[in-house]
């Protein structure tokens, strides 16, 4: 499970509960659900929930790459990305993530924008919107501005409706099998290679 510590006082789910208040419909002035944006268009839906500063997922994040560059070329999964708000600074990141995937059709690029973001988080190496802007640049990573919120909202509600509460989880949806949620690095890696490859 993992959590902060700020100030010297452990935050474990505060800062995720904090904006899953924020972002109900109710103080978005009545936001519509929208779908998260999604990469590839295999028969298998699979949701990544992470957070930048969570040191499992860093590491995660590095094995997920291949194996899932692997399914998307092979036609096997349509990925989504949920992070998580569990650290304070996980909105603005998330909120660039987004700004710069509008730019990418194809998993890769899009993977190479987390890849940025994780390594940023990792020694906190950005901490308001001019030093992620200046990384993206230096890093040739395109972004616009956009209203997120709609998104934002929309991982706060999928959280809620899979029972979401810690990282790294994943959510699998295939056909004519039974949901799973896999929840850990360790899951997470056996149900992509193991759930997901079934009927190649």
């Amino acid at each position: 499970m993992f959590h902060v510590k700020h100030g010297g006082r452990c935050l474990k789910y505060l800062c995720f509960f904090s904006f899953f208040l924020l972002l109900r419909p109710s103080f978005l002035g009545g936001v519509e659900r929208v779908s998260l944006p999604s990469w590839g268009q295999g028969p298998c839906e699979v949701i990544i929930f992470s957070d930048y500063f969570c040191p499992p997922c860093q590491s995660l994040e590095r094995e997920l790459k291949p194996l899932l560059i692997n399914l998307y070329h092979r036609g096997r999964v349509k990925v989504s990305f949920a992070d998580m708000f569990l650290y304070r600074l996980t909105p603005l990141y998330n909120r660039y993530f987004f700004f710069a995937v509008g730019s990418y059709q194809d998993l890769e690029n899009v993977l190479r924008v987390r890849e940025v973001l994780f390594a940023l988080a990792a020694r906190i190496g950005a901490l308001n919107e001019k030093q992620l802007e200046r990384e993206f640049v230096s890093q040739k990573i395109s972004f616009s501005t956009r209203d997120v919120r709609p998104w934002q909202a929309e991982i706060n509600h999928l959280a809620a409706q899979y029972g979401i509460f810690s990282t790294p989880s994943a959510v699998i949806l295939c056909p004519a099998r039974p949901l799973l949620i896999a929840r850990g690095s360790r899951e997470i890696v056996f149900a992509l290679k193991e759930h997901i490859s079934q009927g190649d």
